[in-house]
């Protein structure tokens, strides 16, 4: 299919995500566009791995960790190249929650049919080893307790999709706040008006000068004082 065929129109749910989905495909191409200098072979490289990196993980966490988003939006993700589905798939394997690339894992891309240096675990590095896969640019995918949690130490490597989620729970929690505090305050106008509705009826039944007026709705008789 040509490149330049227009995709079919997403799925019902594919809002949730859309405004990530565009911020990150802007980010990607201001990255591709710029002029990177003074870098050493495969550095400038780094962005462009390292967002898509991103914007798949984003996704997969989004449908598989917080069910935000349906079966059917993240398939269509996966068909029209949105994410790369194989590492997201590959994130399922237990062992390689985190990784970085399909590449650092294949032993043909590396001397002596090995893995990636990014793929050893810290624990099992010499103390004060600085890791920069090549490719990728990433400190350590390793699972484990001792992992990294941002394999690129960088905005590249944060968690979109836990980021979405707290601010809509923090704008959920503002919005629950604000109508309970509307509901607070409908109540006390409702209770002031109650309140004075009654005190006028209350009012209606005297005159302005209760003690004025005796029981009879005559003037109420003079006590005689001491002396008088």
């Amino acid at each position: 299919m040509s490149k330049f065929v227009k995709r079919p129109a997403p799925p019902e749910g594919f809002e949730v995500i859309r405004p990530t989905l565009d911020a990150l495909s802007d980010e990607l191409r201001d990255r591709a566009a710029e002029h990177y200098q003074g870098n050493r072979a495969g550095e400038a490289n780094w962005p462009i791995i390292q967002i898509n990196w991103q914007r798949t993980r984003y996704v997969h966490e989004m449908y598989y960790k917080y069910g935000r988003i349906s079966q059917a939006v993240y398939e269509y993700c996966c068909k029209h190249k949105l994410i790369d589905g194989a590492l997201s798939a590959k994130w399922l394997e237990q062992g390689y929650e985190k990784l970085c690339s399909l590449r650092v894992v294949d032993p043909k891309s590396h001397a002596f049919m090995t893995t990636s240096v990014c793929r050893v675990p810290r624990q099992s590095l010499a103390e004060g080893t600085v890791v920069r896969e090549p490719f990728s640019g990433c400190r350590g995918c390793a699972s484990g307790a001792a992992g990294q949690d941002n394999i690129f130490g960088n905005k590249y490597g944060q968690s979109l999709a836990a980021i979405q989620i707290r601010r809509e729970e923090k704008l959920a929690a503002e919005l629950e706040d604000e109508a309970r505090q509307e509901a607070d305050e409908a109540e006390r106008k409702k209770a002031a008006k109650k309140d004075k509705k009654k005190k006028k009826k209350r009012d209606g039944v005297w005159d302005d000068d209760d003690a004025a007026v005796g029981g009879d709705g005559e003037p109420a008789p003079k006590v005689a004082k001491e002396g008088e």
